[in-house]
């Protein structure tokens, strides 16, 4: 979504969850559904406004690398803190 292309992801998921927050991806949770929402981004207009809001969404909430570094390893590593020193040495 950073680069305003839309995303289609599997219905469900964390990503599922962001792309509809953003307004900036489809999700799908069978094949015909993936197919559909392919199909529906071949329409430009409607895929260049997902893409818009996905990449606005990005901007608002994942634009501070040093943060999103920080939430992510906090996530993935629990025990261990990074600031932004000890990550962009």
């Amino acid at each position: 979504m950073r680069f305003s292309t839309p995303v289609v992801v599997p219905a469900g998921s964390a990503a599922a969850a962001h792309a509809s927050a953003a307004g900036g991806g489809l999700a799908y949770d069978s094949p015909g559904e993936l197919l559909d929402a392919a199909v529906a981004l071949m329409d430009d207009d409607y895929r260049s406004r997902l893409g818009e809001q996905g990449r606005a969404y990005v901007l608002a909430h994942h634009a501070d690398m040093d943060d999103f570094v920080a939430r992510m390893t906090a996530l993935v590593l629990p025990d261990r803190r990074v600031t932004s020193a000890s990550h962009s040495a």
